[in-house]
């Protein structure tokens, strides 16, 4: 009698018939060599079948899938910006005027704003711009990008020009950007990413950036301590320096280095040196991790906007449906009143939370004092009180300080050690 039939590698075949559907016609192999050759075949083929037809719907992706029709790696990239332009351009994303229309319809112009002379689109960037070099006139939109017909070469000298040229357009902009250009929809004027700068606060003797103190200037600012005590603070200046180029290429930041007094850092909540906050649109996001590169350049990429939902009575059950089953997620939320919490200090600490939660946990804040209904259902007597709402439960944080570590431990599985408590409904009106 045969043995052993369920084994791992039948199972992961039966798995694999009931996602792709490929062996409705039997395996012509008459080996077992053969036949796991012929399934890993079926089943790069039907990865391959289903990779296309996700395309189809992207109407960005119509150059792409035109020129790209198998799953293989390009040799095109080195991290660099002009790489990741030449992404976003091969893949129809490039954040172009034209492109930019399709989303904000209060968008006046497209004109391009390197030489107002046509249209912004990708192709007019990457072969016909005459204010960006070098001249890419005579090579063809899809060689340009590194696209490729099946058996030709990659025209690798087009593609470096292209990135070049991209790189070019890219500062272009930003410096439009930085000098309020008309073309831009109104709602990236004034204190939002565009006009964000970093500043780096060493704490020493002599004053502090009134800037920062009045909150007149969205900023990065680093706080760190005297020169030359802390060796991490030295670090995190560097990295920062030597990412300066990049900031303000990619992300339209600055560096600028000023000298803060303890007023500051009590003000936003500091605690520990070198500390790291990042200001959009005025709000402060306070950073959380390890000071290495890659940690701090990926954590200014998911902050660049305030991502905190203020929740009052009228919203508060819209937006979480915390008492139906948490159909739009976990929520983490703050209840509060200014008395008990410094706004700055809490808002650094929560948009720093809500960068390293997000996809899995949505952080709201409520104040109390201007929702009683919620202070009410909730049997709020001590403040800050903080629930985790999760399928329909609700647990308490029982740490009165609001720190992004402990927070983000707790909604990641300590809130398992706490009682389950159900969610009380909301009150109807009498």
């Amino acid at each position: 009698m045969a043995t052993c039939m369920r084994t791992k590698w039948v199972r992961r075949v039966y798995q694999l018939e009931k996602k792709f559907g490929f062996f409705q016609a039997p395996l012509t192999a008459e080996n077992q060599r053969g036949r796991t050759k012929e399934i890993r075949q079926r089943i790069k083929e039907a990865e391959e079948e289903k990779w296309k037809q996700a395309q189809v719907n992207k109407s960005s992706l119509l150059l792409y899938r035109q020129h790209k029709d198998t799953i293989a790696p390009v040799p095109l990239y080195d991290n660099g910006l002009g790489s990741v332009l030449l992404f976003e351009a091969r893949a129809g994303a490039l954040r172009t005027l034209v492109r930019k229309q399709a989303y904000h319809g209060e968008l006046v112009s497209v004109v391009c704003r390197a030489c107002g002379g046509a249209d912004e689109t990708i192709a007019h960037i990457v072969t016909e711009c005459l204010q960006l070099s070098p001249s890419s006139s005579n090579t063809d939109l899809a060689a340009a990008l590194g696209f490729v017909d099946t058996g030709d070469v990659v025209d690798y000298a087009a593609v470096r020009r292209s990135k070049t040229r991209l790189e070019q357009w890219r500062k272009i902009t930003l410096r439009g950007l930085r000098e309020g250009c008309q073309s831009v929809p109104a709602r990236y004027k004034g204190n939002d990413l565009i006009t964000i700068i970093i500043i780096i606060i060493i704490t020493a003797a002599g004053g502090t950036s009134r800037s920062v103190e009045s909150g007149r200037v969205p900023a990065k600012e680093v706080l760190s301590q005297e020169c030359c005590t802390c060796a991490e603070c030295v670090e995190v200046e560097q990295i920062l320096n030597a990412k300066q180029e990049e900031l303000s290429d990619y992300y339209g930041v600055g560096v600028v280095k000023v000298v803060s007094k303890p007023m500051v850092e009590e003000h936003y909540g500091i605690t520990s040196r070198p500390a790291i906050l990042f200001f959009r649109q005025s709000v402060p996001a306070l950073f959380e991790g390890h000071h290495d590169p890659d940690s701090i350049m990926e954590w200014i990429g998911q902050s660049l906007d305030p991502a905190v939902k203020a929740l009052d009575d009228e919203s508060f059950e819209h937006l979480t449906q915390a008492a139906t089953g948490a159909t739009t997620g976990n929520w983490l939320v703050v209840f509060h009143t200014d008395k008990c919490v410094k706004p700055d200090a809490a808002t650094g600490v929560l948009e720093g939370l809500s960068s390293r939660v997000k996809g899995t946990t949505n952080v709201a804040k409520v104040d109390i004092d201007r929702s009683p209904g919620l202070a009410e259902r909730f049997a709020i007597k001590e403040c800050p009180t903080v629930f985790f709402f999760r399928l329909g439960k609700m647990y308490k944080y029982n740490l009165k300080k609001l720190e992004i570590k402990s927070l983000r431990n707790f909604v990641d599985g300590l809130y398992k050690n706490m009682k389950a408590h159900p969610v009380p409904v909301p009150q109807t009106p009498l």
